[in-house]
């Protein structure tokens, strides 16, 4: 993938305890490549409907209180009606004021800056970042 191809697009990314920074892969003609957002407003808008799949679907089978403590079935409503808007500055205000409804753990970075596979290392010759841009996968 072209560094070019990358500039001025986003990924919505996570991070794995064994394998660094990931991020989601779309299939395209049989190959694997990141799934790439056209702005960083695009990107937090799937996170933002990700997690509110996930708490709604706690919800309907009971497990709200199991899976998310401190989440209720009126924060959940409230995400409803907020992603209904479309509202993507009120998206990010709600999950700053209610950081128990994330669900996920992801984040959005450029997709120029972000690293796969990205952790840190400390060994004997000091600290070591890992990983490869994805315009040298």
């Amino acid at each position: 993938m072209k560094e070019i191809e990358l500039k001025g697009k986003f990924v919505i990314a996570f991070d794995t305890i064994c394998e660094g920074n990931k991020c989601h892969f779309t299939e395209v003609n049989g190959k694997n490549i990141p799934t790439l957002y056209n702005s960083d407003d695009e990107a937090f808008r799937e996170i933002f409907d990700d997690n509110y799949s996930m708490l709604k679907s706690h919800m309907e089978d009971g497990m709200l209180e199991e899976y998310n403590e401190g989440v209720t079935p009126e924060m959940i409503l409230e995400m409803d009606k907020i992603l209904d808007s479309g509202d993507v500055k009120a998206m990010r205000k709600f999950m700053d004021q209610h950081p128990e409804c994330d669900d996920s753990g992801e984040f959005v970075q450029p997709a120029d800056e972000f690293i796969l596979g990205r952790k840190a290392i400390f060994g004997r010759s000091g600290l070591v970042i890992e990983g490869k841009k994805l315009g040298e996968i």
